[in-house]
């Protein structure tokens, strides 16, 4: 799976692409941390619009989980998932309700990339206040 990370307006942008499995979604999420001028502090987009999750499982999303425990701290705070078909929705839902109690960043869902963005900018501004 391919994916692209950038920093644009301090917003993390993390679009993913092509069928995912967890390595995937692993590295591209991990590799935020390797950007320069990288800052925990800025909130995060990941697009996972062109995403085909229906081989992905719970267990897969148990094991993407534990995986991320070790750098949730130095993870973004705030996090837009955009997703538009309902098998995503769905396993992003999933994902979200399992890892609540293990990584703390706040979460929302979107259908559409604008949404996102608004919500994460708010957010900013509310955290610049």
């Amino acid at each position: 799976m391919a994916f692209e990370l950038k920093i644009q307006n301090e917003i993390i942008f993390l679009t993913f692409s092509d069928e995912s499995d967890i390595k995937s979604l692993l590295r591209g999420n991990r590799e935020i941390l390797n950007i320069p001028n990288y800052k925990s502090s800025y909130p995060m987009i990941v697009n996972l619009s062109d995403c085909d999750f229906s081989n992905l499982t719970i267990q897969d999303i148990q094991q993407y989980i534990d995986s991320m425990v070790d750098v949730a701290d130095k993870l973004p705070t705030v996090i837009a998932y955009v997703v538009i078909r309902d098998m995503e929705f769905g396993m992003v839902r999933t994902y979200a309700a399992m890892a609540d109690d293990r990584l703390t960043a706040e979460r929302q869902l979107f259908r559409d990339v604008d949404s996102a963005i608004s919500w994460v900018n708010s957010k900013k501004q509310t955290q610049d206040s």
